[in-house]
């Protein structure tokens, strides 16, 4: 389960987030040593995982054309360890083909367009729908492009991370 995501000056990503049991990945497989573990994961700018490192030794999809939303607990990562609260346990199934998009809420928060309104969480989530068909490099243009326009001049007013996975 992903939950934080950070990006470098040369635009490099670092995932951190927790996992149960094993991750397999085409770089090797991570097998857990207790209930939860830890991992942070590093990729380039176009996808590619540059490495990842896991500790005592894991968000919406997109399927054919359609939405599954997965809400992701509302706390920070640090407070379940303080407060001895659990994290929901989620799975999905994925596909060759299948899309993730990992993402903050600086998007759909952003002040802008004709009445200087949030782009709100409906226009985005239709915006990734009528994009995720697109090259991977085309929809980070267009994502761009698009929060451009609504701004218009406009102060960027929070971190606005946006993060797709292509299985």
């Amino acid at each position: 389960m992903a939950k934080d995501i950070s990006i470098d000056i040369s635009g490099n990503l670092y995932i951190t987030g927790y996992f149960e049991q094993n991750i397999y990945t085409l770089y090797g497989n991570f097998e857990s040593e207790g209930d939860e573990d830890i991992f942070l994961a590093s990729y380039t700018n176009d996808g590619q995982l540059r490495w990842m490192k896991t500790v005592g030794s894991t968000w919406p999809d997109f399927g054919n054309g359609k939405i599954e939303i997965i809400k992701a607990d509302p706390m920070p990562i640090g407070i379940g360890a303080i407060e001895g609260r659990d994290f929901a346990k989620n799975e999905i199934t994925l596909r060759k083909g299948d899309l993730i998009y990992l993402y903050t809420d600086g998007f759909e928060d952003q002040f802008g367009g004709e009445r200087d309104k949030k782009f709100s969480r409906k226009q985005f989530r239709e915006l990734l729908l009528s994009i995720h068909s697109l090259p991977m490099s085309e929809q980070k243009s267009t994502l761009e492009k698009r929060l451009e326009e609504w701004m218009n001049g406009r102060e960027q007013i929070d971190d606005v991370t946006v993060m797709g996975i292509r299985f």
